[in-house]
């Protein structure tokens, strides 16, 4: 289930127009794959890992180096991949096709749920590094923030982690800028600060503002892939809890996020 999200989602993202091949990701500046550059040179990774994918003989032979054992290596992100299959086009379509059927969401619904749930902590990752940048702030995650995340991505929507996150960015720099503490000191207390403001609104039952997508961070070609065409949502997994979308038995309707609140959130009730 997983690789055929995946390649669906590589090819609508860097196929060229006759399904033959794959673009280098590199070459590709007016869409995003995943969340994150990192994730989806992952997902490319495990594709190619998993052969299927190959390296195309058409790609730049400057990016690709020849070792003295015969072999050769090269970056993920910089060579164009072929499908290994004598009818690629073919082999696409029938995986778009099948990703459309009521049968294939109701067989792979646990699988679909777990990917769901990794792309949501990639959305809310991705979105941490983009306001700490904002902010001149740097900081590596590790466990600790995945926990923290994932946890708070049990109650509340991606949405809605959002507006911790950019909250606690903003208190971090006024952290910074009052106290004269280091950046890096400021920029660790980011993950504390969103811990906190879970427990307190979860504790106190408030109803916690959704922040809503701008262009500084479009809705993932993998993301659309499940979501929209899988799960048949407008950005559910972004809207939505995780755990909300996979309480169905078929898959949900579509969501209408018209009225969606305004892109920077204000406060948390």
């Amino acid at each position: 289930m997983r690789q055929l999200v995946s390649l669906a989602a590589l090819s609508r993202f860097g196929a060229d127009e006759s399904l033959t091949y794959i673009h280098a990701f590199d070459s590709i500046r007016d869409n995003e794959l995943t969340p994150s550059t990192e994730y989806s040179i992952a997902i490319i990774k495990e594709l190619y890992s998993s052969k299927l994918l190959i390296v195309s003989p058409n790609s730049d032979l400057g990016r690709i180096t020849l070792n003295e054992n015969g072999g050769y290596s090269f970056y993920m992100s910089e060579v164009e991949f072929l499908l290994p299959h004598p009818n690629p086009a073919g082999f696409i379509t029938a995986i778009e096709e099948d990703l459309l059927t009521p049968g294939f969401f109701e067989e792979h619904k646990a699988e679909l749920e777990f990917l769901a749930q990794e792309i949501a902590l990639q959305e809310c990752l991705a979105f941490l590094e983009r306001v700490l940048m904002e902010h001149q702030l740097q900081y590596s995650p590790g466990e600790k923030t995945f926990l923290v995340l994932n946890k708070g991505l049990e109650s509340y929507s991606v949405a809605q982690m959002c507006n911790f996150i950019w909250r606690a960015a903003k208190d971090a720099a006024a952290f910074y800028i009052r106290n004269r503490v280091s950046r890096d000191h400021a920029a660790k207390t980011v993950v504390g600060s969103i811990e906190r403001q879970i427990e307190r609104a979860s504790a106190n039952g408030w109803s916690v503002t959704a922040y809503r997508r701008n262009y500084d961070h479009p809705q993932s070609v993998l993301s659309r892939t499940l979501y929209n065409t899988v799960l048949k949502t407008d950005d559910g997994g972004f809207s939505k809890r995780i755990s909300d979308l996979f309480q169905m038995p078929t898959r949900p309707p579509a969501v209408d996020d018209s009225m969606s609140s305004p892109d920077a959130p204000d406060n948390l009730h």
